[in-house]
């Protein structure tokens, strides 16, 4: 949806920041999640696709 928008360079310059703030805060977020629920989140990230949701099916 952001780089739909990238048209001119406030646009471009909105889905870099907008793409790199994703990649960083999905990392954070995923070693707090690690923290808190353990194994079982281990587990269910080894099933359940994390960006990209037509990767696999969770069985």
């Amino acid at each position: 949806m952001v780089w739909g928008n990238a048209q001119n360079p406030f646009g471009l310059a909105t889905a870099l920041w907008a793409s790199a703030y994703l990649a960083v805060g999905t990392m954070f977020e995923e070693r707090r999640l690690l923290k808190l629920y353990g194994e079982a989140y281990r587990r269910y990230r080894a099933r359940v696709p994390a960006i990209i949701p037509w990767r696999g099916k969770a069985v």
